[in-house]
């Protein structure tokens, strides 16, 4: 049987400019949809937000996972055309500090994997996850699904802690050893500015720049 890694890997070789018809894009602890500055929104709601956008232009289907926050919210928004942002229930309908979700992915992982059920095998082709958390629930997800695995770190626990001002508290190392596990088990890492890939270990695979234009 061809193993999850060789498959995804066969994925990216087999023509030059593939792309695929649906991705899963996990953002487990903020909404492309809450206003950025607010919460734990900011940039990277824009980087979720505008790329999105710009794989629907280019004719793919995206389908957002986030963590519900209020039973107000419907379990499926479009945000635009060809967009849709996925509510999944995971722990109490409120806002979570960030240091309070790992107890909470198993449960966004259950409702993930519940959404994928109700369609026919092969419904998502790719995976891309954004920071860590996401990248736990997308390891489980892309293995499960047999698709390959897009991760986006946008910041890292050693690195942040390398630069540790005077009082500042530093990450912990659970971040630090789930990052290494997500780095580890990703098909492609997207490195968004010129100075990431050397904060990632020599062993961790290759890297795909990639940015919306």
């Amino acid at each position: 049987m061809t193993s999850r890694t060789t498959a995804s890997t066969d994925v990216f070789a087999r023509t030059v400019g593939w792309m695929p018809r649906r991705v899963a894009v996990l953002s487990v602890h903020t909404s492309p949809l809450e206003q950025p500055g607010t919460g734990d929104a900011g940039g990277m709601n824009v980087y979720i937000t505008q790329t999105a956008k710009e794989m629907a232009r280019r004719g793919i289907a995206v389908e957002v996972f986030t963590r519900a926050t209020s039973s107000d919210q419907p379990p499926v928004v479009e945000m635009v055309p060809g967009v849709q942002v996925r509510h999944v229930p995971a722990g109490p309908f409120e806002p979570l500090d960030r240091s309070e979700l790992p107890s909470q992915l198993c449960a966004f992982t259950a409702g993930v994997l519940r959404a994928e059920a109700f369609h026919p095998p092969g419904y998502y082709d790719l995976i891309h996850s954004h920071y860590w958390l996401s990248g736990q629930v997308g390891w489980l997800a892309a293995e499960r699904w047999r698709v390959p695995l897009v991760h986006t770190a946008h910041t890292l626990a050693k690195v942040k802690n390398a630069a540790l001002a005077d009082g500042d508290k530093p990450e912990p190392r659970g971040r630090e050893i789930g990052e290494q596990q997500v780095v580890e088990a990703a098909d492609r890492l997207v490195a968004n500015t010129a100075g990431s890939p050397p904060s990632w270990s020599s062993s961790t695979g290759p890297t795909l720049p990639w940015s919306a234009p």
